[in-house]
């Protein structure tokens, strides 16, 4: 075989390998799905989205409306439960992240949040809190694409304002909320003293998205339709909120 056809066949070769990388990525369609996880995903987002539409429609003292209009991205965390081995006198929550994108708000992605028990948790009923986590500003969303949160210095967690917002309760880069038998307050969360670290739940986001959670915020790759729409509760729900007045 000649020279010139040896280098014609290799570069058809790289021709075909790099349009193969094009079609058909890595990460997305192409990715195997984890369906046990997918059922999993879905749940956590239909819930995450009760959670936030009950909240909204609350009169009164309620998160601010202004507030969840300008978030840039919103987290809801059901079901903060105790645990006592692991992690002693400590609660955990396995919830949903989604940013708003200029088409839309983000799939979301999976996350987990814990801290040391706090007195002003404690529920009078039977249900554990829920928490909503407001990530405010550019700064909050930069701190979201790096993956693990620690709510601390720049990103604590300021005990967000409930019934109507003044401006500068709006310069706080990072809002929590719980919402403990029903009614909503602001939590102040300090990594520093009581914990309050969020961190992706990579084992779910990698099995349904083939990506890491910050890759799916960010916007990258492509996502299997069917995955997409097992999991479109909790954009859906924030979506709506947008819409209403």
């Amino acid at each position: 075989m000649s020279k010139y056809l040896l280098a014609m066949r290799v570069m058809a070769t790289l021709l075909l390998v790099c349009f193969s990388l094009v079609l058909f990525p890595k990460r997305g369609i192409s990715q195997k799905i984890d369906n046990a996880k997918v059922d999993k995903a879905a749940e956590r987002s239909s819930l995450a989205a009760e959670i936030l539409t009950y909240t909204s429609k609350l009169k009164g003292d309620t998160i601010p409306r202004d507030l969840l209009t300008n978030a840039k991205a919103i987290g809801v965390f059901p079901d903060f439960r105790s645990i006592s081995i692991v992690m002693p006198k400590s609660r955990i929550s396995y919830g949903v992240i989604s940013r708003r994108l200029p088409n839309g708000w983000s799939p979301p992605v999976y996350y987990g949040f814990g801290f040391r028990e706090q007195p002003n948790l404690k529920a009078q009923g039977n249900k554990n809190p829920d928490m909503i986590v407001l990530f405010m500003t550019d700064k909050s969303i930069e701190a979201l694409l790096k993956g693990r949160i620690p709510l601390m210095k720049d990103m604590l967690g300021v005990a967000g304002p409930v019934g109507t917002a003044s401006q500068r309760n709006n310069e706080a880069n990072v809002f929590t909320y719980t919402i403990i038998d029903g009614k909503v307050n602001g939590l102040a969360v300090d990594a520093n003293d009581e914990g309050g670290i969020l961190n992706p739940d990579n084992n779910i986001n990698e099995a349904i998205y083939g990506m890491k959670a910050q890759d799916v915020l960010a916007g990258k790759g492509a996502i299997t339709p069917l995955v997409l729409a097992a999991v479109t509760a909790y954009p859906n729900a924030l979506s709506n909120l947008q819409k209403e007045k």
